[in-house]
Parts: structure tokens; C-alpha cells; sequence
């Protein structure tokens, strides 16, 4: 079964995005138990492609990036603290 997230625009007030001032977000305390935030553009094309193998996978956007993302940190890591070592 494929999970449906709620578009950006749909944040209902105290929620993660609904916490705009200036054009800056504020951390509430919802978002640091959450994790960090992190914003990035993409190349239309490369999105069309992510959501359709999170689509394949049953899984979402969010889920499938933090999972790539640890594994990435995972494989470098040990060459990161054997440098910062010397």
C-alpha cells in the first residue's frame, strides 16, 4: 500500500511549516524531537524519478532520503575519524 503525505500547503497551524515569520522558520519543541530539518532544491526530472522508486519501494520521500543519507554517512564515516585523527 503506497502512503499518501499531506502537500506543504495543507500544514494546519502547529505543525512543522506553519511556523513561518519573515520568511524564516522558528524551531518549536515538535520540531527538535522530530530531528533536524533539511531544505534542498531538486532538478524537477530527478524528483519525478525519486517519488516514483519511493512509490515502487511502499515507502515515502522522507523515509527513502533519511535511509540513503544514513547509509552514506555510515560508509564514509570511518575514513572521516580515521582522518580527523591524525
Amino acid at each position: 500500500m503506497r502512503r499518501v503525505r499531506a502537500h506543504a500547503a495543507a500544514v494546519t497551524p502547529g505543525t512543522t511549516g506553519a511556523h513561518k515569520s519573515a520568511g524564516k522558520s522558528q524551531a518549536t519543541a515538535s520540531d527538535t524531537a522530530k530531528g533536524r530539518m533539511l531544505h534542498i532544491r531538486l532538478d524537477p526530472e530527478l524528483h519525478r524519478k525519486l517519488r516514483l522508486v519511493v512509490a515502487a519501494q511502499d515507502t515515502t520521500l522522507q523515509e527513502w532520503i533519511t535511509r540513503t543519507l544514513e547509509d552514506a554517512a555510515e560508509r564514509a564515516w570511518p575514513q572521516v575519524t580515521r582522518e580527523g585523527s591524525r
